[in-house]
Protein backbone atom coordinates (compact mmCIF):
# COMPACT_ATOMS: atom_id res chain seq x y z
CA UNK A 1 0.00 0.00 0.00
CA UNK A 2 1.31 3.34 -1.14
CA UNK A 3 0.45 6.72 0.53
CA UNK A 4 1.18 9.81 -1.29
CA UNK A 5 2.91 12.67 1.04
CA UNK A 6 3.26 16.29 -0.05
CA UNK A 7 6.24 17.76 2.61
CA UNK A 8 5.29 21.48 4.19
CA UNK A 9 8.48 22.82 3.16
CA UNK A 10 7.35 22.30 -1.13
CA UNK A 11 10.51 21.15 -1.83
CA UNK A 12 10.24 17.67 -3.07
CA UNK A 13 6.96 15.10 -3.50
CA UNK A 14 7.97 11.66 -2.43
CA UNK A 15 5.90 7.82 -2.10
CA UNK A 16 5.72 7.05 1.32
CA UNK A 17 5.54 3.20 2.00
CA UNK A 18 4.36 1.58 4.93
CA UNK A 19 7.22 -0.89 5.39
CA UNK A 20 9.91 1.34 6.11
CA UNK A 21 11.27 -1.20 8.28
CA UNK A 22 13.56 -2.93 5.40
CA UNK A 23 16.05 -0.04 5.87
CA UNK A 24 18.25 -0.85 8.53
CA UNK A 25 20.06 1.54 10.98
CA UNK A 26 23.64 2.01 11.03
CA UNK A 27 26.30 4.07 13.00
CA UNK A 28 25.80 7.43 11.33
CA UNK A 29 29.78 8.88 11.66
CA UNK A 30 30.33 10.76 8.14
CA UNK A 31 33.35 7.96 7.65
CA UNK A 32 31.39 4.54 7.64
CA UNK A 33 30.87 3.18 4.62
CA UNK A 34 27.63 1.85 3.40
CA UNK A 35 27.10 -0.83 0.93
CA UNK A 36 23.61 -1.82 1.66
CA UNK A 37 20.39 -0.17 1.21
CA UNK A 38 20.65 1.98 4.73
CA UNK A 39 18.70 4.96 6.33
CA UNK A 40 20.77 7.58 8.20
CA UNK A 41 20.29 11.32 8.87
CA UNK A 42 21.61 13.94 7.04
CA UNK A 43 24.36 15.67 8.81
CA UNK A 44 24.30 19.05 9.41
CA UNK A 45 27.51 19.84 7.38
CA UNK A 46 25.68 18.54 4.47
CA UNK A 47 24.73 22.16 3.50
CA UNK A 48 23.60 21.62 0.26
CA UNK A 49 20.32 19.30 1.37
CA UNK A 50 19.43 21.24 4.53
CA UNK A 51 15.75 22.29 4.93
CA UNK A 52 14.48 19.99 2.25
CA UNK A 53 11.36 18.31 4.02
CA UNK A 54 13.05 15.11 5.69
CA UNK A 55 15.99 14.18 7.59
CA UNK A 56 16.76 10.56 6.44
CA UNK A 57 18.62 9.60 3.30
CA UNK A 58 19.15 6.56 1.70
CA UNK A 59 22.73 5.25 1.57
CA UNK A 60 24.45 4.49 -0.83
CA UNK A 61 23.24 7.01 -2.47
CA UNK A 62 21.45 7.19 -6.44
CA UNK A 63 24.98 8.81 -7.05
CA UNK A 64 26.73 5.74 -5.94
CA UNK A 65 28.60 7.59 -2.82
CA UNK A 66 29.13 5.46 -0.14
CA UNK A 67 29.61 7.28 2.78
CA UNK A 68 28.74 10.75 4.24
CA UNK A 69 32.19 12.20 3.85
CA UNK A 70 32.03 11.47 0.23
CA UNK A 71 28.79 12.55 -0.60
CA UNK A 72 29.70 16.12 1.91
CA UNK A 73 32.43 16.51 -0.61
CA UNK A 74 31.23 15.81 -3.97
CA UNK A 75 27.96 17.73 -2.37
CA UNK A 76 30.07 21.36 -1.97
CA UNK A 77 31.14 21.51 -5.51
CA UNK A 78 27.14 22.12 -6.56
CA UNK A 79 26.59 24.64 -3.56
CA UNK A 80 27.58 27.69 -5.93
CA UNK A 81 25.13 26.35 -9.22
CA UNK A 82 22.45 26.67 -5.87
CA UNK A 83 23.22 29.92 -5.10
CA UNK A 84 22.45 31.56 -8.68
CA UNK A 85 18.54 30.05 -8.82
CA UNK A 86 19.03 28.97 -12.26
CA UNK A 87 16.36 27.51 -11.67
CA UNK A 88 14.09 26.85 -8.81
CA UNK A 89 13.84 23.13 -8.29
CA UNK A 90 17.78 22.59 -8.68
CA UNK A 91 17.83 21.94 -5.14
CA UNK A 92 15.34 19.40 -5.55
CA UNK A 93 16.81 17.54 -8.25
CA UNK A 94 20.40 17.69 -6.79
CA UNK A 95 18.80 16.70 -3.23
CA UNK A 96 16.78 13.69 -4.94
CA UNK A 97 19.91 12.38 -6.04
CA UNK A 98 22.82 13.53 -2.91
CA UNK A 99 20.47 12.72 -0.65
CA UNK A 100 17.60 10.36 -1.48
CA UNK A 101 14.65 10.06 0.85
CA UNK A 102 14.67 6.91 2.97
CA UNK A 103 12.35 4.62 1.44
CA UNK A 104 12.35 0.35 0.86
CA UNK A 105 12.92 1.65 -2.91
CA UNK A 106 15.20 4.29 -4.89
CA UNK A 107 13.11 7.53 -5.85
CA UNK A 108 14.45 8.57 -8.80
CA UNK A 109 13.94 12.44 -10.55
CA UNK A 110 11.73 11.99 -13.61
CA UNK A 111 13.58 13.16 -16.68
CA UNK A 112 11.44 16.08 -17.50
CA UNK A 113 12.64 17.54 -13.97
CA UNK A 114 16.18 16.58 -14.87
CA UNK A 115 15.88 18.12 -18.69
CA UNK A 116 14.02 21.29 -17.45
CA UNK A 117 17.38 22.08 -14.45
CA UNK A 118 19.95 21.32 -17.64
CA UNK A 119 17.75 23.55 -20.06
CA UNK A 120 18.41 26.65 -17.21
CA UNK A 121 21.04 25.95 -15.66
CA UNK A 122 23.78 24.28 -18.41
CA UNK A 123 24.19 27.68 -19.75
CA UNK A 124 25.04 29.31 -16.36
CA UNK A 125 27.58 26.49 -16.05
CA UNK A 126 28.80 26.64 -19.47
CA UNK A 127 29.90 30.65 -18.95
CA UNK A 128 32.01 29.67 -16.26
CA UNK A 129 33.49 26.69 -18.03
CA UNK A 130 31.73 23.90 -15.83
CA UNK A 131 30.29 21.22 -17.79
CA UNK A 132 27.01 19.38 -17.31
CA UNK A 133 28.34 16.18 -16.17
CA UNK A 134 28.09 12.48 -17.52
CA UNK A 135 26.77 11.46 -13.88
CA UNK A 136 23.65 13.92 -14.58
CA UNK A 137 22.82 12.51 -18.02
CA UNK A 138 18.94 12.85 -17.72
CA UNK A 139 17.97 9.76 -20.39
CA UNK A 140 19.66 7.80 -17.23
CA UNK A 141 16.65 8.70 -15.10
CA UNK A 142 12.56 7.26 -16.15
CA UNK A 143 9.95 8.92 -18.30
CA UNK A 144 7.40 11.07 -15.88
CA UNK A 145 5.38 7.91 -13.57
CA UNK A 146 3.86 7.66 -10.61
CA UNK A 147 7.09 6.41 -8.84
CA UNK A 148 9.58 9.32 -10.02
CA UNK A 149 10.00 13.12 -8.68
CA UNK A 150 8.90 16.02 -10.82
CA UNK A 151 9.36 19.37 -11.09
CA UNK A 152 7.68 21.13 -8.15
CA UNK A 153 8.13 24.95 -8.65
CA UNK A 154 8.41 25.71 -11.98
CA UNK A 155 11.75 27.66 -13.80
CA UNK A 156 13.44 31.43 -12.93
CA UNK A 157 15.15 31.56 -16.08
CA UNK A 158 13.65 34.74 -17.06
CA UNK A 159 14.45 36.52 -13.72
CA UNK A 160 17.99 34.47 -13.79
CA UNK A 161 19.10 35.63 -17.67
CA UNK A 162 18.25 39.47 -16.85
CA UNK A 163 20.25 38.86 -13.63
CA UNK A 164 22.94 37.51 -15.84
CA UNK A 165 23.06 40.03 -18.22
CA UNK A 166 23.36 43.12 -16.08
CA UNK A 167 27.08 43.70 -14.99
CA UNK A 168 25.95 43.66 -11.35
CA UNK A 169 24.04 40.14 -11.94
CA UNK A 170 27.40 39.07 -13.78
CA UNK A 171 29.99 40.54 -10.89
CA UNK A 172 27.84 38.88 -8.52
CA UNK A 173 27.53 35.07 -10.12
CA UNK A 174 31.22 35.54 -10.71
CA UNK A 175 31.94 35.71 -7.04
CA UNK A 176 29.83 33.47 -5.77
CA UNK A 177 30.20 30.38 -8.69
CA UNK A 178 33.74 30.57 -9.23
CA UNK A 179 34.58 30.78 -5.20
CA UNK A 180 37.45 33.21 -6.10
CA UNK A 181 37.72 35.94 -3.95
CA UNK A 182 39.37 38.94 -2.31
CA UNK A 183 37.22 40.26 -0.01
CA UNK A 184 35.00 37.30 0.49
CA UNK A 185 33.25 37.46 4.81
CA UNK A 186 34.55 35.89 7.60
CA UNK A 187 31.57 33.45 7.70
CA UNK A 188 32.03 32.57 3.61
CA UNK A 189 35.78 31.60 4.61
CA UNK A 190 35.11 29.57 7.89
CA UNK A 191 32.40 27.86 5.57
CA UNK A 192 34.38 26.43 2.86
CA UNK A 193 37.44 26.03 5.36
CA UNK A 194 35.14 23.35 7.23
CA UNK A 195 33.71 21.68 3.82
CA UNK A 196 37.58 21.75 2.35
CA UNK A 197 39.73 18.36 2.67
CA UNK A 198 42.81 20.30 2.54
CA UNK A 199 43.21 24.31 3.40
CA UNK A 200 46.81 25.65 2.50
CA UNK A 201 48.18 29.08 2.47
CA UNK A 202 50.85 28.92 -0.79
CA UNK A 203 52.95 31.33 -3.68
CA UNK A 204 52.55 29.95 -7.32
CA UNK A 205 55.15 29.43 -9.47
CA UNK A 206 53.42 28.50 -12.59
CA UNK A 207 50.14 28.45 -14.03
CA UNK A 208 49.63 26.68 -17.46
CA UNK A 209 46.74 25.56 -19.47
CA UNK A 210 46.03 21.44 -20.48
CA UNK A 211 43.27 19.59 -22.16
CA UNK A 212 42.33 18.81 -18.69
CA UNK A 213 41.77 22.64 -17.72
CA UNK A 214 44.32 24.67 -16.04
CA UNK A 215 46.59 23.81 -13.37
CA UNK A 216 48.22 25.85 -10.99
CA UNK A 217 51.55 24.73 -10.04
CA UNK A 218 52.95 25.99 -5.82
CA UNK A 219 56.03 26.61 -4.40
CA UNK A 220 56.73 23.71 -1.84
CA UNK A 221 58.74 25.13 0.18
CA UNK A 222 56.93 28.69 0.54
CA UNK A 223 53.83 27.16 1.79
CA UNK A 224 51.73 26.87 5.54
CA UNK A 225 49.31 23.84 6.16
CA UNK A 226 46.09 24.81 8.10
CA UNK A 227 44.54 21.63 7.08
CA UNK A 228 46.20 18.48 5.55
CA UNK A 229 43.01 16.48 5.38
CA UNK A 230 44.15 13.13 2.91
CA UNK A 231 47.00 14.69 1.19
CA UNK A 232 50.21 12.59 1.11
CA UNK A 233 53.69 13.35 0.91
CA UNK A 234 53.90 12.91 -2.51
CA UNK A 235 51.23 15.24 -2.98
CA UNK A 236 52.72 17.93 -1.14
CA UNK A 237 56.04 17.73 -2.91
CA UNK A 238 54.72 18.45 -6.21
CA UNK A 239 51.78 20.59 -5.15
CA UNK A 240 49.97 21.28 -8.30
CA UNK A 241 46.42 22.41 -7.73
CA UNK A 242 43.48 21.80 -10.98
CA UNK A 243 40.79 24.00 -11.53
CA UNK A 244 38.63 21.84 -13.69
CA UNK A 245 35.74 21.48 -11.26
CA UNK A 246 34.98 24.98 -10.78
CA UNK A 247 35.14 27.23 -13.20
CA UNK A 248 38.36 28.95 -12.08
CA UNK A 249 38.86 29.88 -16.66
CA UNK A 250 37.03 32.87 -15.77
CA UNK A 251 39.24 33.95 -12.58
CA UNK A 252 41.89 35.89 -13.39
CA UNK A 253 43.38 36.42 -9.34
CA UNK A 254 45.59 33.73 -9.09
CA UNK A 255 48.95 33.86 -11.00
CA UNK A 256 52.61 33.25 -10.51
CA UNK A 257 54.86 35.60 -8.20
CA UNK A 258 55.44 36.43 -4.83
CA UNK A 259 51.72 37.18 -3.97
CA UNK A 260 50.45 34.33 -1.73
CA UNK A 261 47.07 32.78 -2.06
CA UNK A 262 44.40 30.61 0.39
CA UNK A 263 43.54 27.59 -1.39
CA UNK A 264 41.29 24.88 0.22
CA UNK A 265 40.18 21.97 -1.80
CA UNK A 266 39.75 18.06 -2.28
CA UNK A 267 41.42 15.07 -3.26
CA UNK A 268 39.44 14.02 -6.93
CA UNK A 269 39.64 9.76 -7.12
CA UNK A 270 42.38 10.03 -9.80
CA UNK A 271 44.75 11.73 -7.11
CA UNK A 272 44.14 15.67 -8.48
CA UNK A 273 44.07 18.78 -6.27
CA UNK A 274 40.88 19.95 -6.80
CA UNK A 275 40.49 23.61 -5.98
CA UNK A 276 36.79 24.73 -4.49
CA UNK A 277 38.04 28.23 -2.95
CA UNK A 278 40.89 30.61 -3.52
CA UNK A 279 41.45 33.73 -1.77
CA UNK A 280 44.08 36.63 -2.39
CA UNK A 281 46.23 36.69 0.93
CA UNK A 282 44.94 39.85 2.08
CA UNK A 283 45.22 41.79 5.42
CA UNK A 284 41.69 43.12 5.70
CA UNK A 285 39.49 42.21 9.27
CA UNK A 286 37.83 39.82 8.29
CA UNK A 287 40.54 37.71 6.04
CA UNK A 288 42.58 37.71 9.59
CA UNK A 289 39.44 37.18 11.52
CA UNK A 290 38.92 33.88 9.75
CA UNK A 291 42.95 32.92 9.51
CA UNK A 292 43.11 32.98 13.24
CA UNK A 293 39.70 31.10 14.04
CA UNK A 294 40.80 27.91 11.34
CA UNK A 295 42.05 25.78 14.38
CA UNK A 296 39.11 27.09 16.31
CA UNK A 297 36.32 26.73 14.65
CA UNK A 298 33.89 23.67 15.41
CA UNK A 299 33.42 22.50 11.77
CA UNK A 300 30.79 19.67 13.37
CA UNK A 301 28.20 22.87 13.47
Amino acid sequence: MVSHTIFSSGMIIVLAFLNFDKCRSMQEGLTGRYSKPTCVNIPRQLSLCQDIGYSRMRMPNLLDHESLSEVQTQSVSWLPLVRTACHEDVKLFLCSLFTPVCLDRPIYPCRSLCEEVKRDCEPVMSQFCFPWPEMLRCDKYPEDNNLCITAQMGNASNANNSAITSNTGQEKLMNVYTQCHNDAPASLILEYYCKAEFVIRVKIDKVRDSTDGKKYIANKKKRKIYKKGTLKKRDLNRLTFWATETGFCNCDIITKGNDFYLVMGKKAKDNKLIMTFAHTWVTTKDFRYATRRFKKTDCRN
